[in-house]
């Protein structure tokens, strides 16, 4: 919060984008990604998750909502559990 603090003026727009489990927190440990060939972890916060902390981090100083929306439409979505949002905020 600091640096976005420091170096967005009064009036910036700031834009957030974030991987979401698409129901509730999804959570991969040492999961195997044939995609990816290799290993990885992850944890997909909720949507719910991310609204109380952009509330918490960025609400709370005074900062306006303008639009949060998945990145794209449902049918082209490509993962089950997962997907992903943006948010713009202005400060």
């Amino acid at each position: 919060m600091k640096h976005v603090d420091e170096n967005l003026d009064s009036g910036g727009i700031l834009y957030l984008k974030e991987p979401v489990g698409i129901n509730e927190r999804f959570t991969l440990n040492d999961f195997y990604s044939e995609e990816l060939s290799s290993g990885y972890s992850a944890i997909y916060r909720s949507l719910s998750e991310y609204t109380n902390l952009l509330t918490d981090t960025f609400f709370s100083k005074g900062y306006t909502h303008i639009a949060c929306s998945p990145t794209w439409p449902e049918d082209l979505e490509n993962r089950k559990e997962t997907t992903n949002y943006y948010w713009i905020l202005k400060k």
